[in-house]
């Protein structure tokens, strides 16, 4: 096997065994208390939670909402973080037909909005808009911008904040303001309530502290209604690294799979079966030494093959009867009739032999050959 079918089969079985591992193997849930500073890095809205509980309510925050699949009962409060996924499909219009059951349903504002505004919250007949904030312009101007404040909200204030537009003066609001700005609002929604805070940045681990923050969270979530059981909805889940490589360069993960694939394929073998080399039947001993002895015999080899027998006649008989290779041809005839027992003419014969004989004697002379190595 190639090195490199090696190399593949090797990774394709480190898969599967991982496969199947992470998919057969025992989880077991641990729980281990690590502290507020643990559940913050994932929960940007614990602060707020713990808030609730100070202030007597119960309240409890899950990673993200289905709200195909779970919604909380229509007596309790659900704050949700406006996001793209919520203004499409039928996310949106399972929570509004919640909160029309009798719900709670606080929107914050997207994390990041764009300087034309987001259009999810125009279905409210509230717009949301990212402008330089008034009270910024008047700080920076060291004017006396106390005297702007509405209410007795002490917020901090941004380069650029965003702030709350009506619509639809029609549907009826409560607003909340700061710096004559519009920074949250609600409106009844069939049998519930729908709230909306512009800037959610207010609410998160490292702002709810700062100022009158936490009391406008408050008022947002408990103000005037009673709140049942609060929801505080965050995500966690992030979009895998491999769809945002797809989403940002679709056509570039494409060619690399492409050449990928040209690369195994030109290392690995043709396709097709794999062809086995024929090896023609080799032929036994016997069948080597008779087309052996026909080729000399065909090629006028007899009387070599004769002398090549009767020498090594010859030398068998010298082993075992020294002396007997320097006699006469006719002297180890004699001796030979005598140790087996033959005429001395007829050795003589064997052993001198004549190509007059043809096939037949030379058959025969070998023979006798054979039957006088027997009785040596």
């Amino acid at each position: 096997m190639r090195p490199l079918t090696t190399g593949l089969v090797v990774v394709l079985a480190g898969i599967l065994f991982a496969a199947w591992f992470f998919s057969s193997h025992e989880k077991v849930e641990v729980e281990e208390w690590v502290g507020y500073r643990g559940d913050a890095r994932v929960n940007p809205w614990l602060a707020a939670e713990l808030l609730v509980r100070e202030l007597g309510f119960e309240s409890e925050s899950k990673p993200e909402l289905t709200p195909a699949e779970w919604l909380p009962p229509e007596t309790d409060t659900l704050i949700v973080q406006v996001t793209s996924s919520l203004g499409v499909g039928s996310d949106l219009y399972l929570l509004l037909n919640w909160a029309g059951e009798g719900g709670h349903l606080v929107l914050l504002g997207p994390e990041f909005v764009a300087e034309e505004g987001d259009d999810t919250l125009w279905q409210f007949g509230i717009g949301l808009r990212v402008t330089r904030s008034k009270l910024y312009e008047a700080k920076e101007a060291q004017d006396d911008f106390e005297d702007e404040l509405d209410g007795d909200y002490a917020l901090g204030t941004y380069p650029h904040d965003a702030r709350l537009e009506v619509v639809n003066e029609e549907q009826g609001f409560d607003v909340i303001s700061h710096g004559g700005e519009i920074i949250a609002a609600r409106q009844q929604w069939g049998d519930g309530f729908v709230s909306v805070v512009a800037n959610a940045t207010r609410f998160d681990n490292d702002s709810i502290n700062n100022g009158d923050n936490a009391r406008l969270f408050a008022d947002v979530v408990m103000g005037e209604i009673e709140p049942g059981k609060i929801w505080l909805i965050f995500r966690t889940r992030l979009t895998p690294l491999w769809q945002l490589i797809w989403q940002a360069a679709p056509y570039l993960v494409i060619s690399a799979a492409l050449i990928v694939l040209l690369l195994l394929w030109s290392a690995l073998p043709a396709f097709g079966p794999r062809i086995v080399a024929q090896t023609d039947e080799r032929r036994s001993i016997l069948e080597h030494i008779h087309a052996s002895g026909l080729f000399v015999w065909r090629h006028a080899g007899r009387f070599s093959l004769r002398e090549s027998s009767t020498g090594a006649l010859l030398r068998e008989a010298d082993t075992r009867h020294p002396g007997l290779s320097r006699l006469a041809r006719t002297k180890q005839a004699e001796a030979i009739a005598r140790i087996t027992g033959q005429s001395a003419q007829w050795v003589l014969d064997v052993l001198t032999g004549s190509e007059e004989k043809g096939q037949r004697g030379f058959t025969q002379d070998i023979q006798r050959i054979q039957e006088i190595r027997k009785e040596l």
